[in-house]
């Protein structure tokens, strides 16, 4: 019946539903717990900053490096002295 809220309650737990299985897809593929997780994804939204290319760039390259091979500080030595 339209008006009486069925429809809608019905709508909204399917985007939640949705959006729980987003969220465990990401908090697994990052290593956090969903709360870690939804806080992550609330601060990125609302505290972030419009990133320029360079710095969309360099997370892109970082994100295809082994997990846990090379550190920040590394990286930057890397970068200041040149490959072997």
């Amino acid at each position: 019946m339209v008006g009486d809220g069925h429809a809608h309650n019905a709508d909204a737990d399917e985007h939640s539903g949705r959006c729980d299985a987003r969220l465990k897809t990401s908090a697994e593929a990052y290593r956090r717990r969903m709360n870690s997780e939804a806080i992550f994804c609330l601060e990125t939204v609302l505290l972030s900053t419009r990133a320029d290319a360079t710095e969309r760039l360099a997370r892109a390259l970082r994100a295809t490096l082994p997990e846990g091979k090379f550190l920040g500080l590394d990286i930057d030595v890397l970068k200041r002295v040149g490959r072997p």
